[in-house]
Order: C-alpha cells, then structure tokens, then sequence
C-alpha cells in the first residue's frame, strides 16, 4: 500500500468513527427525550389526578352543607314553633355528617401529601381546616340542640301549666263573685267553682314540677304561690258550707282566714315571672354560653377555609 492509500484509508477510518459516534449521540439524545417526555406526561397525568381527587374531596364536604345549615337555623332560633320536629332531624344528621367528615378528612390529608402545585395545595389545607372546624359546630351545635330540646319541652310544659293556672283563677274569681249575693243556689254554685279552681290550680302545679324535672330549673315560686290560693278556697268553701249549715260564726272566720291567705296568695304574685317560660330561657341561655362560644368561633373558622376554597373552585371551573 502507498503511502498516500495509508493516508487516505485512515481518512475514511477516521471519518467512519465519527458518523458511528454522531449516530449513537443521536440515538441517546432520542431514547432521552422519549423518555424525558414520557416522564413529564406521566407527573402531568399524576397531577390532573391529584387534582380530580382534590375536587372529588371538596365535593364530599360540599355535600355535608345543607345539614349544617339547618344547623345554623335551629340554633339561631331554638323555641320556634315547628322546633320539635327540626330537633329530631337535626340530631338524627349529626351522625351521617361526621361519617362524612371522616371520609373527606381522610382524603383530604391524602390529597395534601402529594399535591405540589401551590393553589391546589393549599385548597387541601384548607379542606382541612373546614372539616376541623365542622367537627366542632357537630360537637358543639350537637350541645346546644341537646339543651335546646329539652328545654323546648319544659316551656310547653310551662305553659300548659300557665294556661291551668289562668283557668283556675277565673274559677276561683268566679266562686268569690257567687257568694256576693248569699243565696244557697249560689252558695252551692259557689263551692263548685272553688273545687273547680282547686282542680285546676292541682293540675298546674302537677304539670309545673313537670317543666321543673324536664330541664332543672326552679319553678317553686309558682308552687308557693299555688299552695296559698289553695290554702285561701279551702277556708272559702268551708265558709260557704256554715252559710249553707246558717252558722255564722263559722262563717266569718272563714271567709275571714280566706282573706288571709288571699292576701298573702297577692304579695306572692310579686316574685312570678311574667313569661313562664322565662326561667328556662334563662337557664338555657346559661348552660349554652360556652357551646355558643365554640360555635361561633368554629362557625368563622369554616367560614374563612371555604371562602378559599370557593375561590379556588372558580378558577379550577375557568
């Protein structure tokens, strides 16, 4: 071989070696961004799915909101007059709210964990504070609905016993006007409407320790009171009856103890409320103070991670 063949055969070899290296560099560069690409629609995918997973959970919460509404309007508004009813469905939601909750909760931790980008990031924060707050208007609005029924009972109790006690003053009103004019058919008629009243006035102090065992408050004012318009038509219908037997002695001080304890039965008027159902109102209102104070804050606090979270939707939605 000549020298100049040698040159020209190392040339070509030289040649040779780097279209062999061009090609394999090409080839690499070629695998890399398949797989470069491949990596980057696979986080793309992972991320829409996170996404997805986040909304699903948001959704979850969402669908807890009507029976917390209810809740609101029932503990803004306990001794309405349909309560009764809204109690028992309120209550018997709590349980499948905090199903939920617990459901979402856990999602929404998940969802935490794995999203990067920072608006969905921080959507799933702030899940978590919702559902946070929410178990505490449960727990806590659960309290106060808790007294509020019970309460609600002892007012209607009350007031039954308030509408006894007004039937049974009008007898007793009535039975003092008969005797006015002393016949014996109105003496009679007289004594009959005392023991009317003495029916009535049982009755309402019967269903008074009633309204005081439903809720614990202190209805004795109204049983003081009772026992001496009792006292007063016992003495009156044992006046009328010497009227009837014409022993005036008897009489006279009869209806003069009536007198007695008539007057006595008045100054105790003085210490009744004028609302019977405002004891336990009042008592209501204090045993609530520190749930409602754990409502409202939790009520804000949910409040605040929802407003973020309905912004968030709203871009998702865009």
């Amino acid at each position: 071989m000549t020298p100049e063949e040698e040159v020209a055969r190392r040339k070509a070899r030289r040649r040779l070696s780097k279209l062999l290296v061009y090609t394999a560099t090409s080839l690499i560069v070629g695998v890399l961004v398949i797989v470069g690409g491949w990596w980057l629609y696979d986080g793309y995918r992972q991320h829409q799915s996170n996404i997805a997973y986040l909304n699903d959970t948001l959704s979850l919460i969402a669908e807890t909101d009507e029976a917390i509404n209810r809740l609101d309007d029932l503990i803004a508004d306990p001794f309405a007059v349909d309560s009764s009813d809204a109690y028992e469905e309120v209550e018997s939601s709590l349980s499948e709210i905090e199903e939920k909750l617990d459901r979402a909760d856990e999602r929404a931790r998940e969802a935490s964990a794995t999203l990067r980008e920072s608006k969905a990031a921080e959507a799933a924060q702030q899940a978590i504070e919702t559902i946070s707050a929410r178990y505490v208007l449960i727990d806590q609005g659960g309290r106060i609905v808790d007294a509020a029924e019970r309460a609600y009972a002892s007012i209607e109790r009350a007031r039954e016993a308030w509408d006894k006690l007004l039937s049974a003053d009008a007898s007793a009103r009535e039975s003092s006007d008969l005797v006015k004019d002393t016949t014996p058919e109105n003496v009679r008629s007289s004594i009959d409407k005392a023991n009317e009243a003495l029916e009535n006035f049982g009755e309402a102090e019967r269903l008074f320790q009633e309204a005081q065992a439903l809720y614990g408050v202190d209805f004795s004012m109204f049983g003081d009171y009772i026992a001496k318009r009792e006292e007063a038509l016992r003495y009156a219908i044992t006046s009328d009856e010497a009227i009837l037997a014409k022993d005036k002695v008897a009489a006279i001080k009869g209806n003069d103890l009536y007198n007695a304890a008539d007057a006595q039965a008045a100054a105790y008027v003085k210490s009744l409320p004028d609302d019977p159902s405002s004891p336990v109102i009042d008592a209501y209102e204090s045993d609530i103070d520190a749930f409602e104070n754990a409502y409202s804050t939790a009520r804000l606090q949910a409040g605040a991670a929802d407003a973020f979270i309905r912004d968030y939707l709203g871009t998702e939605i865009k």
